[in-house]
């Protein structure tokens, strides 16, 4: 019994997080039908909606895992996982290496540890929220980000804040910065 379970559970997990992913594509593509309906088109109709998905905003969806759609999303140049509660980021990016232009895509995400993220996955990411319970000063390795363009500590537990937040000149890009 806790086999069939476990079944049912994964299934509706997975309708789950498709229907979040259509959602994130229907606020792109107004005609947008689903992604069932999508992957029985032929490959030209395919081409032409991938080439229109470049976006998608997946953030506080409560997403543990990448959704398997975003395979098919070959032109995305942007992608919003702020606020999500990722377990495995070694497959996560292991699903975004299969992306053509995973270099030129830039993601978003939050995490409690940076330095949890291995050195190649740590320089895709162009965004970053810092969700941590004991953090006294800016992580040397978030400083050797200088592709950052959006940083937010707003997420410290406890009341810490930095004594000294000048060393986060050296991120050239930063466009966004919360204390």
């Amino acid at each position: 019994k806790s086999d069939s379970l476990l079944v049912v559970a994964n299934s509706v997990q997975r309708r789950i997080v498709t229907s979040i992913f259509d959602k994130a594509v229907k606020a792109q593509i107004k005609k947008w039908k689903g992604y069932e309906n999508f992957i029985n088109l032929n490959s030209d109709e395919k081409n032409a909606l991938q080439e229109k998905i470049d976006t998608l905003d997946l953030s506080e969806s409560s997403l543990s895992r990448l959704p398997i759609e975003v395979k098919d999303c070959t032109y995305l140049k942007s992608m919003n996982l702020l606020k999500n509660y990722f377990e495995n980021w070694d497959s996560t990016f292991f699903h975004l290496s299969k992306l053509k232009q995973l270099r030129d895509l830039k993601i978003t995400i939050s995490l409690s540890n940076f330095d949890n993220l291995k050195s190649e996955n740590q320089k895709v990411i162009t965004g970053l929220e810092i969700i941590s319970k004991n953090l006294s000063q800016i992580p040397e390795s978030i400083l050797r980000q200088n592709q950052l363009t959006y940083l937010d500590f707003n997420g410290l537990h406890n009341g810490n804040t930095f004594k000294d937040v000048s060393s986060l000149c050296q991120l050239t890009r930063l466009r966004y910065l919360d204390l």
